[in-house]
């Protein structure tokens, strides 16, 4: 029994997340990494970082008239809180220490949801695009970058038409903290590794 739950319970998450991608946190040529092996995998420490300033997204045309930016920056914040990798997470700009995560939207369709259930074949899809840059706060030097690229379900049905942009939002956000998160706790891992 508790086998056909766990069976449906990751369907049902597989089902309201959608498709496409949010990519891994990936560092700017000048923050790769400190280990100087060449081929390794280079990964952004964030340890030094207590705080996340989330400020708004930037708009494109399309999300203005929805706030698709302050939506998804307020959907970032609300993962990263749940997170507890950071002490603080702030909506504010000011002037301290803190990791600064700001970006702009390239991509905000609603669609249609009768048309994804109906027709699908990416009739009506619902998208939403993304860049998420990671900062110091203070000398707004760029660290790292996140790029989202997510949409509903091409195929159609009710998969299709309950996936809106507001869940890819929340997806992609998931995965922005998860990101966050595991690089602000790197050198944590490592020393207790050696």
């Amino acid at each position: 029994m508790k086998t056909i739950r766990l069976i449906i319970i990751s369907g049902l998450f597989l089902f309201l997340t959608g498709c496409g991608t949010t990519s891994s946190l990936k560092p700017t040529d000048s923050t790769k990494g400190t280990s100087g092996t060449s081929g390794s995998k280079e990964s952004l420490n964030l340890s030094g970082y207590n705080k996340v300033i989330v400020l708004n997204l930037e708009e494109n045309s399309a999300s203005k008239p929805f706030k698709g930016g302050e939506t998804f920056s307020n959907h970032i914040a609300s993962a990263l809180e749940k997170k507890k990798a950071f002490s603080t997470i702030s909506r504010k700009k000011d002037n301290s220490h803190a990791l600064l995560v700001n970006g702009k939207v390239t991509n905000y369709d609603k669609g249609n949801a009768a048309a994804r259930m109906l027709i699908g074949f990416t009739a009506g899809n619902s998208n939403f695009d993304a860049t998420v840059n990671v900062s110091d706060n203070q000398t707004g030097k760029k660290l790292g970058t996140i790029l989202v690229d997510k949409n509903s379900w091409a195929l159609g049905g009710v998969m299709a038409a309950v996936q809106t942009v507001d869940s890819l939002m929340q997806s992609a956000a998931s995965k922005i903290a998860d990101e966050l998160s595991a690089a602000r706790q790197s050198k944590t891992r490592k020393v207790a590794s050696q």
